[in-house]
């Protein structure tokens, strides 16, 4: 669980995801967004990065950035509220 001071800012300005795992920021967004994220690639669960989520950006947007800096993609059902991280 991330529970470091700057996470908190989230809601008000931006979040900073510093060092985390993908599966980390993956439970983040869920909560944020209200949607399941399943990590179909171990690998890509356990890759570390840092990014900063501005106020206002989409999910998908969000998606994309991760995405990029992961080697991986992403499918995203709309209707079931349910994304699939997998490696490229």
């Amino acid at each position: 669980m991330v529970n470091r001071p700057e996470y908190l800012e989230w809601k008000e300005q931006y979040l900073l995801l510093s060092d985390v795992t993908v599966a980390e920021d993956a439970k983040l967004l869920e909560s944020r967004y209200e949607v399941k994220i399943k990590i179909s690639d171990d690998r890509i669960g356990s890759k570390r990065f840092t990014t900063v989520v501005r106020k206002g950006e989409t999910l998908e947007e969000i998606l994309k950035s991760i995405s990029e800096f992961n080697e991986a993609v992403y499918k995203y059902d709309l209707e079931k509220a349910v994304i699939t991280l997998d490696s490229k």
